[in-house]
């Protein structure tokens, strides 16, 4: 098994890579990091566009609301299919959240781009780490972390 990591000084970009190697010799490849412009928000909407992407996670505190209490909540989203995608987070009646006012809302986020399948990973981590899991994985990851405030941003 191979594991490495790099990151920026502060830690706002890291890249990591995963990959059953079987005892071989391995050449580590990492996904570039996250772009000026790869990553966007407006108002509900989010668009994503990292090149080398198979899937994205967002995980934001912030851009939701307790519908009772105005108390920010914490949001995962994972969207698989490559290239760019937009999504637009939906408001689901019942559940008791909202988007928080895009007009003040202070947003701090986690942004991946993953190459590989993440929910096998994820898997991993709760069903643990057999040899028939690990057979075959091959996983690397882009993450950003950053925040805004207001309606609308583009990774810088």
């Amino acid at each position: 098994m191979g594991l490495a990591q790099a990151q920026s000084p502060g830690y706002q970009d890291q890249l990591f890579a995963l990959k059953e190697t079987g005892g071989a010799d391995w050449n580590v490849s990492f996904l570039a990091p996250w772009a000026t412009g790869q990553f966007s928000v407006s108002g509900d909407t989010l668009t994503f566009n990292h090149p080398q992407a198979q899937a994205y996670g967002f995980s934001a505190y912030g851009f939701l609301e307790d519908s009772d209490t105005g108390s920010p909540l914490q949001v995962e989203i994972t969207l698989y299919g490559g290239g760019s995608a937009s999504y637009t987070v939906p408001v689901v009646p019942g559940l008791s959240y909202r988007l928080a006012d895009p007009a003040t809302r202070s947003v701090s986020f986690s942004l991946n781009a993953s190459r590989g399948d993440p929910a096998r990973f994820q898997n991993l981590l709760v069903g643990g780490f057999s040899e028939s899991a690990l057979a075959g994985l091959d996983l690397s990851w882009a993450q950003r972390t950053g925040s805004f405030t207001g309606s609308s941003y583009t990774l810088p």
